[in-house]
């Protein structure tokens, strides 16, 4: 399935909404609010939404009619549509809101380089061609930036979320390289409680260890 970036052609908003909520129609009106002053539009203000508004969102409007989802997982399950549509917005407001994203010294820069730079896609940009990262203003991109995107870019790939982003970096793996060579135990244990299921951890694990033979085969 192809990847999603943030420059997709987009459905109209309401479509989209009904699409995301599965026809909650208490849900999308209460969306279309907070969107009328958050420039509703192009939907890219939901990224700003924390898992816990989306759960107190849903204990105020309730479930999709039949939908078999608890709340809680209904919730979740918006938190990840949100942000696997809009992966770079989603990313600006883990870094700006000081989430455990942002908290990472290795990506120090990556929040006000997002904000100066509007147009940026973490999926698509080629993070090679650094000179497209140059501003007229400050010059070049530091090596420190241009490292953290590439960082950020190669976890993305590998299908990962933020929060299980911040979770592998804060355990100190930077790449699929990283994550495939590990020990399925040793991994498990060092990410015990930041990302769960353990379920989860084994399957970025699998994927990481998929992506790196495809990488090999392509050598």
């Amino acid at each position: 399935m192809a990847k999603t970036s943030d420059t997709t052609e987009p459905e109209k908003p309401s479509s989209r909404l009904e699409t995301l909520t599965h026809g909650n129609v208490a849900l999308i009106a209460a969306l279309r609010r907070r969107g009328a002053k958050d420039s509703f539009g192009s939907l890219k203000f939901l990224a700003a939404i924390r898992a816990a508004e989306w759960l107190e969102l849903v204990q105020t409007h309730g479930t999709p009619e039949g939908s078999p989802l608890t709340p809680a997982e209904y919730a979740a399950a918006l938190a990840a549509n949100v942000e696997q549509q809009f992966p770079t917005a989603s990313l600006a407001a883990h870094l700006a809101d000081r989430r455990r994203l942002g908290q990472i010294p290795a990506l120090k820069g990556v929040a006000r380089f997002l904000w100066d730079h509007p147009g940026f896609d973490i999926v698509t940009a080629n993070l090679n061609a650094t000179t497209r990262l140059a501003d007229p203003r400050s010059g070049p991109a530091s090596p420190q930036l241009v490292a953290g995107l590439r960082t950020l870019q190669r976890l993305y790939e590998l299908g990962a979320t933020w929060d299980e982003t911040a979770a592998l970096l804060d355990a100190g793996y930077h790449s699929a390289a990283d994550i495939a060579a590990a020990d399925s135990t040793e991994l498990t244990m060092r990410l015990a409680g930041r990302i769960k299921p353990e379920q989860r951890i084994l399957a970025l694990h699998h994927r990481a260890q998929t992506l790196q033979k495809a990488a090999s085969r392509r050598k």
